[in-house]
């Protein structure tokens, strides 16, 4: 090969592999925010849905009913809400799910594994 065609190979070849390791990092990364629907606990006879529009919680369906949330956190980490009769919080787990702390007044606390649908 000549001198010419090597200076024009080394860019093109530098770039390429620049966009397929920037490709795999984000591959492995996965969703970090919360938008999208969260349920769990059907297994167990607690099922639960947290549906949230980005990072804003807009539904709650806890015991055969949706709830009327009166108060939710912002932001992209933990979230905490309350309705009348309760409260939760809802945390990012390790492995890409989430765990839900519920709080009921009466009631012992649980704990909920959810996963995004």
């Amino acid at each position: 090969m000549g001198v010419d065609l090597m200076g024009r190979l080394i860019p093109a070849i530098t770039f390429y592999l620049w966009i397929v390791a920037g490709t795999a990092a984000l591959a492995q990364t996965g969703a970090v925010g919360w938008n999208g629907t969260w349920v769990g606990g059907w297994d167990r006879g607690a099922g639960v849905q947290l549906v949230f529009a980005g990072d804003q919680l807009v539904a709650f369906y806890w015991r055969d009913d949706y709830k009327d949330v009166r108060h939710a956190s912002a932001g992209r980490g933990d979230k905490r809400f309350a309705w009348d009769g309760g409260e939760a919080t809802v945390k990012r787990a390790p492995d890409g799910n989430a765990v839900l702390a519920i709080r009921e007044q009466g009631k012992p606390e649980l704990s909920i594994t959810l996963k995004r649908e």
